[in-house]
């Protein structure tokens, strides 16, 4: 008993002089995660939620032996690829199959990449012969020399045609009266040449821009690239600017009316390819492998991104998403907020610089001679979209909610 007593006042005794032994230690105090606040995405930037994309995973369909290279971009005309070889020739396939529609064969010519006008197919080679085929059957419409060497693939206006020449002049010719119109003497060999309005653009090896009268082949003014512009221009749906890029890396916005420089940008690497010209964007693809989209009405940059690769093509625009392929056969797609591309596609080997984008889907040329037909591969719809979903459905009408409005 006086055990128990003697250990009772021996634990009273503690509890006073050691009070924190007596206490259940306190709660380790746990710091609440610290949130980073989001910043507010700007015009500049704009970040998006990320959506579907616009052209899905693409699955090759069809391959077809072409024994040599393409010659320039297919012509897409109502579910048919038209296609020239280095062969000398000219054949329609079915754009959904592969299949042959028919085919024309020109035994010697080198042909030029065709042109798809209202009368039909326009087949010229480099030894200045020029034939229209009807673009459903083949058949030729007419044969005609035009008494020049041609460079370059023809531009077009109405029923004239526009011939670059070895001697660095530029050559109207009109297809419905079999005659000259006008010829100019250029200062150099042409690169490149595209008609916008009035207004025939071409460039040169000197690193020139020539603007002439398309109706007189007067020279209207030039202009001097810091390097040389080897696609060729882009206009915009007015004709009242067009857009070049050189092998400086520059990227230029001029007045159709003087040439004068609206603004420029330096993007790093050569632009070899024509920009993507929208109503109020542009959208630019260098050889820094990067993909730009600028403001049209005053040059600002609204957002860049990485490529997979060198760009083979100018961008285009399918559905609600910019398109990229590049020259070692990656497809890759770009939402209009500026999210990293989403890759689609990946060729077995290079392919040539002249993809063609169908309704079906797209056509892609390689090195070896063969020509690979892609379509789209839907998946099943998921929990929340009804059987028959495409997955566009989704997609907001609105692509620019993030744009100011140009001054």
């Amino acid at each position: 008993m006086l055990d128990v007593i003697a250990n009772n006042i021996l634990v009273l005794l503690l509890a006073v002089a050691f009070p924190f032994l007596s206490q259940e230690p306190p709660p380790q105090q746990i710091e609440p995660p610290i949130e980073e606040p989001l910043e507010p995405a700007s015009p500049e930037e704009p970040t998006r939620p990320s959506r579907r994309p616009g052209v899905l995973p693409l699955a090759v369909v069809a391959e077809i032996d072409l024994r040599a290279r393409a010659v320039g971009p297919a012509l897409y005309y109502r579910s048919s690829l038209i296609v020239a070889t280095e062969l000398g020739e000219v054949l329609s396939l079915d754009a959904k199959t592969g299949g042959l529609l028919w085919k024309l064969g020109f035994p010697g010519a080198e042909l030029l990449p065709p042109r798809l006008l209202p009368q039909g197919v326009l087949v010229a080679t480099r030894s200045g012969t020029v034939f229209l085929l009807e673009s459903e059957t083949g058949e030729i419409q007419f044969e005609e020399p035009t008494g020049v060497s041609i460079l370059l693939p023809p531009s077009w206006r109405e029923s004239v045609l526009f011939l670059a020449t070895p001697e660095s002049e530029i050559v109207a010719f009109d297809i419905e009266e079999m005659r000259e119109i006008w010829r100019s003497q250029l200062t150099d060999l042409p690169l490149a040449m595209s008609v916008g309005g009035n207004l025939l653009a071409v460039s040169d090896r000197s690193g020139g821009l020539h603007a002439l009268d398309a109706e007189t082949g007067r020279l209207r003014w030039q202009f001097q690239g810091r390097g040389n512009i080897e696609s060729p221009a882009a206009f915009d749906d007015g004709g009242q600017r067009l857009f070049v890029g050189d092998t400086g890396g520059y990227f230029y916005s001029l007045s159709a009316d003087n040439g004068k420089v609206q603004y420029r940008w330096a993007t790093g690497a050569a632009i070899p390819l024509p920009p993507l010209v929208e109503e109020d964007r542009l959208f630019v693809a260098s050889y820094a492998n990067t993909l730009f989209c600028y403001r049209l009405g005053n040059g600002h940059e609204l957002w860049r991104a990485n490529l997979p690769g060198r760009p083979a093509f100018a961008p285009v625009r399918v559905r609600r998403r910019v398109v990229v392929v590049t020259l070692d056969g990656k497809v890759a797609e770009y939402a209009s907020g500026g999210q990293a591309g989403t890759p689609i596609y990946a060729a077995p080997e290079d392919i040539l610089p002249a993809p063609t984008f169908t309704l079906e889907g797209m056509s892609l040329p390689l090195r070896s001679g063969k020509l690979l037909l892609l379509q789209t591969r839907r998946p099943a719809p998921t929990s929340n979209e009804p059987e028959g979903s495409t997955g566009d459905e989704e997609e907001s009408d609105e692509l620019d909610d993030f744009d100011e409005p140009d001054a």
